[in-house]
């Protein structure tokens, strides 16, 4: 049984012709790619706002506060750390972590 088809069907279609023309994903009056308004201000280092330079690795509670449930250091975006202080925070993790202070994984 052969299909029978319509001509009229897929006419109008297919490179940019036709209804849609211009309003496409990235057209500036979409809704869809519309911006916020309002910038999201982004915290400040706790280190550089307190003055302090270290981190110390037997510090517990401190070092813990930079790792997420699973036992993983927390990226930049969560602890609100500049770049040089997380490496600072990252150094006193794998020292706590190589002491058996702190455990690799959390399961």
């Amino acid at each position: 049984m052969a299909r029978e088809r319509n001509p009229q069907k897929g006419k109008g279609r297919g490179k940019g012709k036709g209804k849609g023309k211009g309003k496409g994903k990235y057209n500036q009056n979409s809704d869809a790619m519309a911006r916020p308004r309002f910038k999201k201000r982004r915290k400040g280092c706790m280190f550089c706002i307190e003055k302090r330079t270290t981190l110390d690795y037997q510090d517990l509670d401190s070092v813990r506060r930079f790792m997420t449930e699973r036992g993983k250091i927390a990226p930049r975006r969560f602890t609100g750390c500049c770049a040089k202080h997380q490496r600072v925070v990252s150094r006193a993790i794998l020292r706590a972590r190589q002491m058996g202070l702190v455990p690799y994984s959390m399961d």
